[in-house]
């Protein structure tokens, strides 16, 4: 003969009204913060990555400045070399030496935008550098 078997007391119909309902409301409530929760956290990742772009961005225009003021500086001083002491002091760097402290200026707003952790700001100071070392 078949035993009889005796239903368990773990049985989700055996538990009474309110603890079911309980279970029926935590468990999707639950689900949905930690879906949230991981949905937040990539939407924070994202927004530390568009605001890097747009730092990024706005480092390149600065050294895009920096490079001009240092052209300008460079064709300045050609053009001192090829009129001579006597013909090109009026018109030389010391006619207009505003360019070259803004140079100097926009090399410091390059050295303070980018981070000292950052391996590419690292190397884009040595460039900076190394273009106000041959201009001067």
């Amino acid at each position: 003969m078949l035993a009889h078997v005796w239903p368990s007391r773990y049985a989700l119909k055996n538990w009474r009204v309110r603890s079911r309902l309980l279970l029926l409301i935590s468990i999707p409530t639950l689900t949905a913060v930690v879906l949230g929760g991981i949905r937040i956290a990539s939407s924070i990742q994202s927004a530390y990555a568009s605001q890097r772009v747009e730092t990024l961005a706005s480092l390149g225009q600065d050294i895009t400045v920096l490079a001009q003021a240092l052209e300008d500086e460079r064709d300045q001083t050609v053009f001192y070399i090829a009129m001579g002491a006597s013909g090109g002091r009026g018109y030389g760097l010391s006619a207009n030496p505003a360019v070259r402290s803004s140079a100097a200026l926009q090399l410091s707003v390059v050295d303070r935008a980018i981070g000292s952790t950052d391996q590419s700001a690292a190397r884009v100071r040595a460039v900076a550098a190394a273009c106000w070392v041959c201009a001067e």
